[in-house]
């Protein structure tokens, strides 16, 4: 097995391998409390295909942030504290961010032949799954994706510490985490949350088990499900 760190915006146009994505401060941690919390079903959508998604899944939670959709377009934020306090057991979910789920269809249309994502949650079952796999695998940090195209810290720490693990090399996960809250907290110390309720989400370490998988259902939406469970 290979393993190639890059941004998104540093993929090549087929990724020949397996895509791991990273987005530690939202869709990644997010998505393992989704699965925690017994969602029926979790399905990435954007801009462009949410108002279909909500037609073709009566009832709904749409859940994230946009740029360009108005904040009371959501049920609940972006926010980790957030997801965690919204009841979605059994629930379908409709989950956009500006970066990380942006990223996950980026994998998706450059063909990877498994999509999965990783966070601080769920850093040591992802990484004991990569080891026992051959193909290439490509560590995705989202980053701040668009016009700026700007490295993000915690995304790359993240990324970085899982490739160590796969590798069998030794990781201080608890200074990982350490090093990736101190980064939050002067690039978004502008932005009005909760710092402690949302690091106590992000930062739990190995809370996890899921290994959340993506895959294009028969209406053409992202959905993303527990591997462990599909077998």
């Amino acid at each position: 097995m290979h393993t190639k760190i890059l941004w998104p915006w540093e993929l090549p146009e087929v990724l020949n391998g397996i895509a791991v994505i990273a987005d530690v401060w939202g869709a990644t941690t997010n998505i393992t409390t989704f699965l925690r919390k017994g969602v029926k079903k979790l399905l990435i959508v954007n801009k462009n295909n949410v108002q279909r998604a909500k037609t073709e899944y009566k009832n709904a939670l749409v859940i994230g942030e946009s740029l360009e959709l108005p904040p009371g377009f959501f049920d609940a934020s972006n926010y980790p504290s957030d997801v965690t306090s919204i009841d979605v057991e059994n629930r379908i979910v409709l989950y956009m961010s500006n970066n990380g789920s942006h990223v996950i269809e980026s994998a998706f249309q450059r063909k990877a032949i498994k999509t999965i994502t990783v966070s601080f949650t769920n850093i040591r079952v992802i990484s004991d799954y990569l080891k026992n796999l051959k193909e290439n695998v490509y560590l995705i940090p989202s980053g701040d994706i668009g016009s700026s195209d700007s490295k993000v810290a915690e995304d790359l720490i993240c990324v970085e510490s899982l490739d160590k693990l796969i590798k069998g090399k030794t990781v201080d996960l608890e200074k990982a985490q350490e090093d990736a809250k101190s980064f939050i907290s002067v690039n978004y110390g502008d932005e009005n949350f909760d710092q402690e309720s949302n690091f106590k989400v992000v930062f739990n370490l190995n809370s996890s088990t899921s290994i959340p998988l993506c895959n294009q259902n028969k209406q053409g939406f992202i959905e993303i499900e527990d591997f462990n469970k599909l077998a």
